[in-house]
C-alpha cells in the first residue's frame, strides 16, 4: 500500500513538472506563432491587392461585433493605397472534411472579390488539397458579393464558383468561409 502511494506521488510530481514546462514553452512560442500566421495572411493579402501599400486592422470593437455575428471571421483589415481604402481583407476559418480550413479573402470596394487563398488545412492529399489550386481559387475572382456564392461543376452565373469533383466537402467548406467574408463585407463595409 505504501509503495502504491509513493509511486502515485512520484507520478504526480513528474506530471506537474512536465505540465509546467509545457506551459512555459507555450508562453514563449505562442506570440511567435501568431505573428508568423499574421505575416502569412498579410502576404496573401498583398497578392490579392497588388496596388495596396498597407493593411490596417479594423477597429477592435467592430471586429468583435463582426465575429459575434459571423462565426467564420477571425481577422479583418482595410486595404489601403495611400489614404484611400481600396478594399477589405478577411481571414476566415471553416470546417472541412479533415479539420479546419483557414482562408483569406479580399473584397474590392466595388463589392467584387479580388482573391481567395487557402492558407492552411489538413484535407486529404490529392483530393482535398485541390482547394489550393488556381482553377478553384480563380473561380471566385470578380464575383459580386451581393448574393450567396454557390458551387457548380461548370460555373457560368455571377454567383457560381467551381465545385471540385471528389472534394465536395472541402469545396463547400471554403465556400462557407468565403460567404462569411462576403456577408461581413456587405453588412459592415459596403457603400
Amino acid at each position: 500500500m505504501k509503495e502504491t502511494i509513493k509511486l502515485g506521488i512520484v507520478l504526480l510530481l513528474f506530471t506537474a513538472i512536465a505540465g509546467g514546462v509545457l506551459a512555459v514553452s507555450n508562453n514563449f512560442t505562442a506570440p511567435i506563432i501568431a505573428e508568423r500566421e499574421r505575416q502569412e495572411s498579410l502576404a496573401a493579402f498583398y497578392d490579392m491587392f497588388k496596388e495596396a501599400d498597407d493593411f490596417i486592422d479594423v477597429d477592435e470593437s467592430l471586429l468583435e461585433e463582426i465575429k459575434a455575428n459571423n462565426q467564420t471571421i477571425r481577422e479583418a483589415y482595410e486595404a489601403k493605397k495611400g489614404d484611400e481604402t481600396i478594399g477589405h481583407a478577411f481571414k476566415v476559418v471553416s470546417t472541412g472534411f479533415d479539420g479546419d480550413i483557414t482562408t483569406v479573402v479580399g473584397v474590392n470596394t466595388d463589392g467584387t472579390i479580388s482573391g481567395v487563398k487557402v492558407v492552411s488545412h489538413t484535407e486529404t492529399k490529392g483530393i482535398g488539397t485541390r482547394i489550393e489550386g488556381e482553377d478553384f481559387t480563380s473561380s471566385f475572382v470578380g464575383k459580386a458579393t451581393e448574393s450567396e456564392l454557390m458551387p457548380v461543376a461548370s460555373p457560368s452565373a455571377e454567383n457560381e464558383v467551381l465545385l471540385l469533383s471528389g472534394a465536395t466537402v472541402s469545396t463547400k467548406a471554403v465556400l462557407v468561409g468565403v460567404n462569411g467574408a462576403r456577408e461581413a463585407f456587405m453588412n459592415y463595409f459596403a457603400n
